[in-house]
């Protein structure tokens, strides 16, 4: 289940926050003025995506005939989610 909290109201509960996601592996998105800006998630959860994430890049090299390091792969996926990141904001403004 994924509820959605104010900043505030997630500074002010960040404690039950923290056991709900350590015990029933509950998800929060923190919003400031109806943007949703971050997530607390359970760690378990942060390195499932992880690991998607790598095995998509590892898929994607394999498709490409590439030979690039695990380091190598990781930071051009890294360029790739920071440019994704700059466009946002910038379409935002």
């Amino acid at each position: 289940m994924t509820t959605t909290l104010s900043a505030m109201e997630a500074r002010h509960r960040f404690g039950e926050i923290l056991n709900r996601v350590n015990l029933v592996h509950e998800q929060f998105i923190i919003e400031r003025k109806g943007q949703a800006l971050a997530a607390i998630v359970p760690i378990s959860a942060l390195n499932d995506l992880k690991l998607l994430a790598k095995k998509g890049v590892e898929r994607f090299l394999e498709t490409s005939g590439s030979n690039l390091s695990d380091e190598e792969a990781m930071s051009i996926a890294n360029e790739e989610i920071k440019s994704h990141r700059s466009e946002q904001r910038k379409r935002k403004k």
